[in-house]
């Protein structure tokens, strides 16, 4: 959030649905979600599942690191990328259409660059917890009866 000059997670979704910089790339989004520090972004051009990562055109491949207070990817020596950076904003603006994250902690994963990714937030805090519990009661109340006339212990 910090880095997009924003306070609050629901105003960086509002950034990514309705800002001109961000509007489209919800898969850019994902992948800032996803990635820590050491961990590889590669941006793709075209991707298909029968070549997979190693047969796409890679824009960018680099590892997100910290330089002087800010993040950058760093391009991968592996990938023919030695020596190049990008900004976490260049990297949004790169054309890609396709991110493959590789993480040190956590699955790998393919995002598509232009689908908005949702996560659903649960609060505990809002859950009527005396009505959980009469609702539990009520349903074990309901399906006594009728295990004891099937013979289940």
């Amino acid at each position: 959030m910090q880095l997009l000059g924003v306070d609050t997670w629901d105003e960086v979704v509002n950034l990514f649905q309705h800002d001109i910089r961000y509007a489209g790339h919800g898969g850019w989004l994902e992948v800032l979600r996803l990635i820590e520090r050491g961990d590889s972004v590669y941006i793709l051009a075209d991707y298909s599942m029968w070549s997979g990562l190693y047969g796409a055109q890679k824009l960018f491949a680099g590892q997100l690191v910290e330089q002087n207070g800010q993040l950058l990817l760093q391009g991968l020596e592996s990938e023919g990328f030695k020596g190049q950076t990008l900004s976490l904003d260049a990297a949004l603006h790169n054309g890609g259409k396709y991110y493959w994250v590789e993480r040190n902690q956590g699955p790998n994963g393919l995002i598509d660059a232009n689908r908005m990714y949702y996560r659903l937030r649960f609060d505990w805090d809002q859950v009527d917890k005396d009505a959980v519990v009469g609702d539990t009661i009520g349903l074990a109340g309901n399906l006594g009866p009728p295990m004891m006339l099937s013979g289940m212990p």
